[in-house]
């Protein structure tokens, strides 16, 4: 079935800040899909100054890149459990999750993002 077939079924992409098993800080969007990575990446690149992303490995069930900014780095992906994520990869940028995060939740009630939503 095409995308564009699909209803919305009510579905909405929501968030919640995680502190990853690392101790790293990171935000996830759980019911979205993979092909949110570029989307994120590019507002990244446009909004908050980071380099364009390194190619994605793209696993069965896991697809994962990073982004940088000066000494930051941020890996952002997806994976059949939790879903699309970014993480920090310092303690330093674990601040910096928060201002990122928060502005994604700003956007992402956004028509333009229901495309983004796993309805399986």
């Amino acid at each position: 079935m095409p995308i564009s077939d699909v209803k919305n079924d009510g579905l909405k992409l929501t968030s919640i800040f995680y502190k990853a098993a690392n101790g790293r800080q990171s935000y996830e969007l759980y019911q979205a899909t993979s092909a949110l990575i570029p989307v994120v990446a590019e507002i990244l690149r446009q909004r908050f100054g980071f380099s364009e992303c390194k190619p994605p490995f793209v696993g069965l069930d896991e697809a994962l890149t990073e982004c940088e900014k000066g000494d930051s780095k941020l890996l952002l992906g997806w994976d059949n459990w939790s879903g699309f994520y970014i993480m920090a990869d310092s303690e330093v940028d674990d601040l910096m999750m928060f201002e990122i995060g928060s502005y994604l939740d700003s956007i992402i009630q956004q028509p333009e993002f229901e495309s983004y939503i796993d309805h399986w």
